[in-house]
């Protein structure tokens, strides 16, 4: 399969997590000229910020010896197959989807980025100063950490609908006057039970009516 082109300036930092960062693209749908169909208008990219972190280090102190596949050049794979699916994708993909429906749960596409894509936007995402500080160690090179895939290839990442921003239907007119309210929800149980295990100190018993995930963020601010 050919992957499609890939333009930094076309995506922005978004949000992040703890492993993996988000970003949004940023072309409007009227920016796109005539009857051309935008691949990625409504989608989001997610990425792990290791694998970023290693393609930015190889570029900048390999001194070329590594190869690098140019800005704007299609990347052509046999196919992404070759690349084991992650557990949680598989669990959503054979167990999740077909209890609920297809319909209702939207999987992530596996697509593979060129190296100078990821370069660059890794860079911009550094010199914009939009990440949280508490955030900054997690996005420094480490080389014990192990990227996903040799830089050599590419880097893999995950596009994905983005609810946060609901498209208009085709066959409704479009006010540009009003800035169109969207709640979106994320149903994600993590680490959020409260203990009741007598062994807890004294000092620590917040615990007993904090969930664990509650206190870890306000320890992140």
């Amino acid at each position: 399969a050919i992957m499609p082109l890939w333009n930094p300036s076309d995506w922005i930092y978004h949000s992040e997590g703890g492993k993996h960062a988000i970003f949004r693209y940023n072309r409007g749908q009227h920016e796109v000229a005539g009857s051309h169909v935008e691949p990625f208008y409504g989608y989001i990219l997610r990425i792990r910020k290791v694998d970023l972190a290693h393609v930015s280090f190889r570029s900048k102190h390999l001194n070329g010896r590594e190869k690098v596949v140019s800005e704007g050049e299609t990347l052509a794979k046999q196919s992404l197959d070759e690349w084991a699916e992650s557990d949680s994708h598989k669990f959503q993909r054979l167990l999740v989807q077909p209890m609920i429906g297809r319909c209702y749960l939207d999987l992530a596409k596996t697509v593979l980025l060129p190296n100078s894509f990821c370069d660059q936007i890794f860079d911009s995402t550094i010199s914009s100063n939009v990440i949280p500080e508490s955030r900054l160690p997690s996005w420094k090179f480490n080389n014990n950490d192990k990227p996903m895939q040799s830089s050599q290839d590419g880097v893999i990442a995950y596009l994905l609908r983005d609810h946060t921003n609901l498209l208009p239907h085709p066959r409704l007119p479009i006010d540009t006057t009003k800035t169109p309210t969207v709640i979106s929800v994320e149903i994600k149980p993590k680490a959020g039970y409260i203990t009741r295990s007598p062994l807890v100190l004294p000092e620590n018993r917040c615990k007993y009516y904090r969930t664990r995930y509650s206190l870890q963020q306000d320890l992140m601010q």
